[in-house]
């Protein structure tokens, strides 16, 4: 009955219908029981596993975005985990951005079934680029307002106005900056150049210099030349068509450029020299040959030096290749001399209209020698001694008898016969034995440059005052400033208007010869006043161009004209006097 009675309640506790066996029910039961200790295993395995393995993904990396999220909507947790030493702190996230998923989610290996928060996949790092250094950007300047033009002052004595401090331009194509002159260089007390009746300023004479150099830059062509001369051949008898000088132009060119201050290291500068000494060497002609010279000797002639160059004694240097290509200039020149100066186009011993000189080519081998002398790159005296005698030869021998104001005393008057220069009084052409302005400055240059060469130190001074010409050279001298003071032009070329045009060479032409001279006043013109308006009035996108007998005349007339504005012979001779003294200036400079 115990057992009877026990059965029952067991088939009662079970469930089971009491006709079931006791046997049957009882193996029923212990299936249920295995089953729910199976099951009730494998959710505390389950359970204890999730557990594990969010604890040692949360241990392992110390990074809380790699935590599994549990539920749908759960906000991930700040992780408080110490991070090792040297790693780089957690970047925080906002809280409105859902946390990353972990490596496991990323690789597809969710160890649970329940749905996680879906989360924006995490942006690739990529690498930033190495920061480049950019150069500052310089400011363009701006240009200077313009100042208000200066009127001339009526009557002799107009109060003299002194230069704008500072306003000369650097005359630089140099896109990098050149280095500009020493203080006080131009900047004498009252202005050099620019004082008393000037209409202009030195702002804009500068800011015309830099605006001729920079297009004369771009002229230039890529083999470093400035091409050639075309010009009508004269001396063969029929007019033809011709090329030649080649290297002319680029010697001029380099010469403008190297007066106007532009640095020896410009490019333009270093490729014109190398065009030079690869093709012309020695070139051809005399004219060629002057002018290189020029441009040589140009090297030396270092702006940086101009203000201190009255304590120096004018003292320059050339050295190393320059020094022998200069001194080979020289010889080279002196080789194409005929009787007593040199001519264009003719090769020595070939016999040519007129004579074998002229006045014009005359002057330029003188100034190429003289810069060669004032380097110690001399030639014999006999050599200015027949530049002197031709020069005077082309003089006219007699003139009108005028009265102009004294060039040593500008106070006073005296009388003179207007006598000008002709460029070959020989010649059976009109315009070339007619006196005209650009041949009168030629032989006035020569005059003094051949005087100071001759009577250069203290016993040639004495020898050269007991010269029989020498009164007849200064008489010379004064007729010339009274044939262009009669005859005065501040632009035309005086009696060359129509033939033989070269009207800026006349500008410069001028400029050598009063500057070599030291004179402000042509009678009672100031010249460089009066013709630096004129020049700055004509100039176009930077150029000029009269277009004269000979093509590429642009590039001629822009060297001429910045030669002018540049005052490029001021420099040249030290203690100019028209008397020819030593004891410095006393005239009106």
């Amino acid at each position: 009955e115990a057992h009877g009675g026990h059965a029952g309640e067991t088939r009662a506790a079970l469930g089971l219908a009491a006709s079931e066996p006791l046997g049957a029910a009882h193996a029923r039961a212990l299936a249920l029981a295995r089953a729910s200790s199976l099951v009730l295993l494998l959710a505390v395995g389950a359970g204890f596993w999730i557990w594990s393995a969010n604890r040692g993904d949360e241990g392992s990396s110390g990074d809380p975005s790699r935590r599994a999220v549990i539920a749908e909507g759960e906000a991930p947790q700040p992780s408080t985990t110490q991070q090792p030493e040297g790693a780089e702190p957690p970047v925080p996230q906002p809280a409105s951005v859902p946390a990353q998923p972990s490596q496991d989610e990323a690789a597809g290996r969710d160890p649970i079934a329940a749905p996680s928060v879906p989360a924006a996949p995490a942006a690739p790092e990529t690498p930033k680029p190495p920061v480049r250094e950019v150069p500052p950007v310089k400011p363009i300047p701006m240009p200077p307002p313009k100042p208000a033009p200066r009127v001339a002052v009526e009557g002799d004595k107009p109060t003299p106005k002194k230069a704008e401090p500072g306003s000369a331009g650097s005359g630089s194509p140099n896109p990098g900056g050149a280095p500009t002159a020493e203080p006080g260089a131009d900047d004498e007390p009252g202005g050099e150049f620019y004082e008393e009746e000037t209409t202009f300023s030195k702002a804009e004479v500068g800011k015309a210099i830099d605006k001729g150099l920079s297009w004369l830059v771009k002229r230039q062509r890529r083999d470093g030349s400035w091409g050639a001369i075309t010009f009508n051949s004269t001396y063969q008898g029929a007019q033809q068509q011709a090329q030649g000088m080649h290297a002319g132009p680029t010697a001029l060119a380099l010469y403008t450029l190297l007066k106007c201050e532009t640095p020896l290291n410009h490019e333009a500068v270093k490729r014109g020299f190398n065009y030079l000494r690869e093709n012309f060497y020695k070139p051809p002609s005399s004219y060629e040959t002057s002018m290189l010279l020029l441009a040589v000797t140009a090297r030396a002639d270092a702006y940086k030096l101009l203000a201190t160059s009255k304590k120096r004694g004018m003292r320059r240097k050339l050295s190393g290749k320059y020094a022998v290509w200069a001194s080979k200039l020289r010889d080279h020149l002196i080789k194409k001399r005929e009787a007593r100066g040199w001519r264009y186009n003719v090769k020595r011993g070939e016999s040519a209209p007129g004579g074998p000189e002229d006045l014009s080519s005359t002057q330029l081998a003188a100034l190429a020698l003289f810069s060669a002398h004032r380097l110690g790159i001399r030639v014999e005296r006999s050599v200015w001694e027949d530049i002197l005698a031709f020069s005077m030869s082309q003089q006219q021998e007699d003139g009108p008898e005028v009265t102009y104001r004294d060039p040593v005393d500008p106070k006073s008057e005296r009388k003179a016969r207007a006598r000008g220069f002709a460029y070959l009084k020989s010649s059976d052409k009109a315009h070339e034995a007619q006196p005209r302005g650009g041949m009168t400055a030629c032989g006035l240059a020569n005059l003094e440059m051949a005087r100071f060469v001759l009577a250069d130190g203290g016993k040639r001074r004495e020898a050269w005052n007991k010269r029989a010409d020498a009164a007849r050279v200064q008489e010379s001298i004064f007729d010339g400033l009274a044939w262009l003071d009669k005859n005065w032009s501040p632009f035309e070329d005086p009696h060359a208007r129509t033939s033989n045009v070269y009207h800026v060479y006349w500008l410069y032409a001028l400029e050598r010869a009063m500057d070599l001279l030291g004179l402000k006043l042509v009678g009672s013109h100031r010249w460089y006043n009066e013709m630096g308006q004129e020049l700055l009035n004509r100039q176009k996108d930077g150029h000029w161009n009269t277009k004269g007998n000979a093509g590429g005349h642009d590039v001629l007339d822009t060297c001429f004209a910045l030669l002018f504005l540049k005052r490029a012979t001021s420099d040249v001779i030290p203690n100019t006097s028209v008397t020819g003294g030593s004891e410095g200036p006393v005239d009106n400079r």
